[in-house]
């Protein structure tokens, strides 16, 4: 059978209410989330009554609280600091220590960027 005299009405709107929807709803998920993401390597520095430097596209070698180290970053294991230092030998190397983390545990990793043949050491800590 055929229809005869009607013609078929097409609705060429696009409903962009679903769009909307979703769209504020990742609107707010992100919002909410934003905050709670940490960049970067949780250390407890010590304070000090000196301005805090950038760090920025800095070499820095990072000991967390559970003695792990860091290489801007990325874990590495005590034997690898000179060797990766060694590759591109930068003018400073800056150390950054959990408070918490023993003296001695410091000096040999300084020992290890003075073996990679960098005599420029920076410590960070946190201004007051």
């Amino acid at each position: 059978m055929r229809r005869q005299g009607r013609k078929l009405n097409l609705n060429s709107d696009i409903n962009v209410t679903s769009l909307v929807d979703v769209s504020l709803t990742l609107l707010i998920i992100f919002v909410l989330v934003a905050p709670m993401i940490k960049h970067g390597i949780e250390v407890n520095l010590p304070r000090v009554s000196a301005r805090g430097i950038d760090l920025q596209g800095q070499v820095v070698i990072t000991v967390d609280g559970d003695n792990r180290i860091f290489f801007n970053e990325r874990r590495i294991s005590f034997e690898d600091i000179a060797g990766r230092l060694e590759q591109g030998p930068p003018e400073v190397v800056f150390l950054k220590a959990d408070r918490d983390v023993s003296y001695g545990t410091i000096v040999e990793i300084m020992g290890e960027i003075k073996r990679a043949g960098i005599d420029n050491i920076g410590m960070v800590t946190e201004p007051k």
